[in-house]
């Protein structure tokens, strides 16, 4: 097909695009339409040819995401955050003692090394409470003094 204005530039191959090179504003009407050679090129442009690759166009679509790269080293601590409300007070620990008396005896010395000095129940072999006189020694032992000798259980709490 030959060419409609004879003084028109002949376009180059496809990875080469003409530009117009002049201070004028911008006018669509200046640019060869793509695809048509035998369009009619306004004289007073000074044509250049231009690697279209390295022309600013339209974004491509989105390619697929690669893959993961790897993991980085880990950063440092943060500052520690502020101190939290108190929480609810727990259980107490039931401390106790259970002492088996198997000499028969008047004066029972029971070391019991629970820290504190504790309430004492006496009980003979049937579980029946006895009486007796309670002296606490230091916080970790007691004596107990009954009137008959007997055998049996305290029990510290």
């Amino acid at each position: 097909m030959s060419p409609i204005n004879p003084d028109a530039p002949i376009y180059p191959e496809k990875d080469v695009s003409l530009i117009p090179v002049y201070d004028d504003p911008y006018n669509p009407n200046d640019y060869p339409q793509a695809g048509t050679p035998s369009q009619t090129v306004d004289p007073d442009i000074d044509w250049q040819e231009v690697d279209i690759n390295l022309l600013p166009g339209v974004p491509g679509q989105r390619g697929p995401t690669g893959p993961a790269g790897p993991t980085g080293p880990a950063g440092a601590n943060g500052a520690p955050g502020p101190q939290g409300p108190k929480g609810d007070p727990g259980e107490t620990p039931v401390i106790s003692y259970t002492h088996t008396q198997n000499l028969v005896s008047s004066t029972w010395t029971i070391n019991h090394n629970l820290g504190f000095r504790p309430n004492v129940t006496t009980t003979d072999v049937t579980n029946f409470v006895i009486e007796g006189t309670i002296i606490h020694i230091n916080e970790n032992t007691v004596t107990v003094n009954f009137s008959i000798a007997t055998t049996g259980y305290a029990y510290l709490s």
